[in-house]
């Protein structure tokens, strides 16, 4: 587990070991290591002291420093052996390896041998103390080995402390200690870089009712910023969440706007004015447009950073509602059923004629309840594009993106389930977004080009309508 530790903490490469002994050790384990007759579980059984482990992966910072190691177990090679993947960062030379752990049938012993990418190489064994595992090291030249003992405390199933101890003059003396937390996949764990940067925040109906959730992408902890008996959606971020709920206020029933701290706490009202359940669009200023429901239909609404009625934007027969607006201030996009078919429309926020922007009759008679086939739609954080939940071909949604003027449309996905809500991370380089591709509906990032789609929650029951949240935002009260 803690194999190659030592190797990277201030940039010095430490383990310099040649490998021919490596080759020849990995030759010999089918012959010595593969008895007849063993079935998985009893072959497995051998691996026992990590089993809270495998399957999972942990992230962990190195006691008093900025540096994290992340770390992955999985079974390989037919299930005959154990990989622990890792990568340290933060440090002077950040670094990844590798761990392999098998079965030595002579010396019935769990031995592992590990490499990294500065080149270090370390071997061991694996011992128990207590039912605890104990990973004894080693690196170094046969003058100059370096031995290093390491024991797990496990703290529940999602926690546990590495203790290591260095040999010193014959006597174990303290090196280091290092706690890691359960993190949600490895795909988050090992891959994204937005998992550093940001949060989502989300809705789910686990606690019975609507509830607003956030989700650290580093570890995969959970946490419920609302837990209220009402329902509660999140349609926006910023320095404040933007939720909407039906909780009791003003005179007239229905949802109302508030403003939510990014850990939870006290909600804020932010205008008596009935509201549909929609997204907000923020202006740079901290203006709002929100959608109102009125007694036939849904209007647009701008709204100062106080929250008071500036002017209504739109005024007709016809439902305009979900809407956005560009970084710079000066444009809306929002759905609309005003031609007759829903569809994504854009107006000047100064006023001026509206423009459609998505035209696809395929879509002319779906029903309501799936916003007509054309969903809500938001802006990238540079202003140029687009990204929606649309059907097309009698399918379920996916998601599209296309030019800020409607042109140059792009399927990024294409599925016979559902991928809908998609949320631009702050930077631009990502697209977070729900689907039930696997039964339950989980949250997923994607590359703006389609590619790197990654999975980041599987739970059961759902996960809706993921919302960025920068870490500076969002940190621990």
């Amino acid at each position: 587990m803690v194999v190659g530790m030592d190797v990277g903490m201030d940039g010095e490469l430490r383990a310099r070991m040649t490998v021919p002994w490596l080759l020849a050790a990995l030759l010999a384990l089918p012959a010595a290591g593969l008895a007849e007759g063993d079935d998985a579980a009893a072959w497995k059984a051998h691996f026992d002291p990590l089993a809270p482990l495998v399957g999972k992966c942990w992230i962990g910072q190195f006691e008093g420093t900025e540096i994290r190691d992340l770390q992955c177990w999985e079974w390989v090679h037919q299930d005959r052996f154990l990989r622990n993947e890792h990568r340290v960062t933060g440090a002077p030379s950040p670094y990844s390896g590798e761990t392999f752990y098998g079965w030595d049938a002579e010396t019935e012993t769990v031995r592992f041998w590990y490499f990294n990418s500065l080149g270090g190489v370390s071997k061991g064994e694996l011992g128990e103390e207590d039912g605890r595992p104990v990973f004894y090291e080693s690196y170094g030249d046969e003058s100059q080995d370096t031995h290093i003992r390491s024991r797990i405390d496990f703290d529940g199933p999602d926690r546990f402390t590495m203790v290591s101890e260095k040999l010193v003059d014959e006597s174990w003396q303290p090196f280091m200690n290092i706690a890691f937390t359960r993190v949600g996949s490895k795909e988050v764990a090992l891959g994204g870089a937005w998992a550093e940067a940001w949060d989502l925040v989300f809705n789910t109906q686990r606690d019975g009712n609507y509830e607003v959730y956030r989700r650290d992408l580093r570890t995969g902890e959970e946490r419920n910023l609302t837990t209220a008996p009402d329902t509660e959606w999140v349609y926006a971020a910023g320095a404040k969440l933007l939720v909407v709920s039906d909780r009791p206020a003003g005179t007239e029933p229905g949802y109302r706007l508030y403003r939510l701290d990014p850990n939870g706490g006290e909600f804020e009202l932010v205008n008596d004015l009935p509201v549909a359940d929609s997204w907000v669009g923020v202006l740079p200023d901290g203006g709002l447009v929100v959608c109102a429901q009125q007694a036939g239909d849904r209007e647009l609404y701008l709204l100062d950073a106080d929250g008071a009625i500036v002017r209504q934007l739109t005024d007709n027969d016809a439902n305009d509602c979900q809407p956005d607006v560009t970084p710079d201030g000066q444009t809306i996009v929002f759905w609309s059923d005003r031609g007759g078919s829903a569809e994504i429309w854009s107006l000047p926020l100064a006023g001026g004629e509206a423009r459609q922007l998505t035209h696809f009759p395929g879509n002319d008679n779906a029903p309501a309840h799936h916003y007509g086939g054309e969903g809500p739609a938001r802006i990238s954080p540079d202003g140029q594009r687009i990204v929606w939940m649309a059907t097309r071909d009698g399918r379920d949604f996916d998601i599209y993106t296309m030019a800020i003027d409607g042109s140059d449309v792009t399927r990024l996905t294409d599925h016979l389930a559902d991928d809908g809500y998609p949320s631009w991370s702050p930077d631009g380089q990502w697209i977070a977004f729900d689907s039930d591709r696997y039964g339950a509906i989980d949250l997923f990032v994607i590359r703006p080009d389609g590619s790197e789609l990654t999975r980041l929650t599987d739970a059961a029951g759902f996960e809706q309508a993921p919302v960025w949240v920068p870490r500076a935002e969002a940190t621990q009260p």
